[in-house]
């Protein structure tokens, strides 16, 4: 066919850009992984838990594991001009921008949303991750990825301030923020581009790849986070402090995936040809 791109070139990538986010991406994981090994945060060299020596491996783990990758994810999202629209207002062919007025109201939508949400971390209830998973299988990645970071500042500093150092909180937003900067993209790979044609299968594979990025054990990014900021000797009490919390945060997210994927479903989110499938002309 006239104008295919050889198999190789779809694998690998397109351009400069691309190449050098992923270079980056695994040049990072590999950093981050020697300073775990050095660092050693599963003993006690780095303090108790909380320690504010434990928080230079967070941002090592932070900006130079999760963020590049969720920047790669968030690239590749911002490639589909029709994700970057309001749902069932593309045209094939049309010209799209990202910072828009739609984009920033989403932006703005989540962070009030998310913010609001902290109401329930001092009980142990994870109504951010119903709000988050909404907003990432509606809007997407870049969305959810600023609207998280700022919203969760808001609520960490003026709604519900725990006394945690703006030092501290910072390199755990960012975790969180990645976290949803990659799901955006997974939720609209699998959900709406239909990289999986069975929808419930879709759907279960897309919460699945999500939630081990997420929180599941073992290498969820909260699960990890957790051996970051606690010896290994004070993980059984963590694990039992937060016996419940992790379980129902699994759950919401369910229904606020649902919710999001209904909501865009019903105003024709999915009705739009990605230009990236439109077949090329003999």
């Amino acid at each position: 066919m006239s104008g295919e791109k050889p198999i190789w070139r779809q694998i690998v990538g397109h351009g400069w850009v691309e190449w050098g986010l992923r270079i980056a991406c695994i040049l990072g994981w590999i950093i981050t992984i020697i300073a775990f090994i050095v660092m050693d945060p599963f003993s006690t060299k780095l303090g108790v838990s909380g320690s504010p020596l434990r928080i230079p491996l967070v941002y090592i783990y932070a900006f130079v594991g999760c963020l590049p990758m969720a920047i790669l994810f968030m690239y590749h999202f911002l490639k589909h001009p029709e994700w970057n629209v309001p749902p069932g207002k593309y045209v094939p062919g049309m010209k799209v921008k990202f910072l828009t007025p739609y984009t920033y109201s989403a932006i703005a939508i989540t962070a009030a949303l998310f913010a609001i949400a902290g109401v329930g971390n001092p009980l142990r209830v994870d109504l951010q991750a119903l709000v988050i998973a909404t907003t990432a299988a509606y809007f997407g990645g870049p969305v959810s990825f600023a609207g998280l970071w700022i919203g969760q500042m808001i609520a960490q500093v003026f709604l519900f301030p725990t006394g945690e150092s703006i030092i501290s909180i910072i390199g755990w937003v960012t975790i969180d923020a990645s976290i949803w900067a990659c799901a955006g993209l997974v939720y609209h790979k699998i959900l709406y581009d239909k990289a999986i044609k069975n929808r419930t299968l879709g759907l279960v594979v897309a919460y699945l790849i999500v939630e081990q990025i997420h929180s599941m054990p073992p290498f969820g990014y909260w699960w990890v986070y957790n051996f970051i900021v606690n010896p290994l000797e004070a993980m059984p009490a963590w694990l039992i402090s937060y016996w419940s919390y992790w379980p129902l945060s699994w759950t919401v997210v369910v229904v606020g995936l649902l919710a999001g994927i209904s909501a865009r479903r019903a105003v024709g989110g999915e009705a739009a040809v990605s230009p990236l499938k439109v077949p090329v002309s003999r």
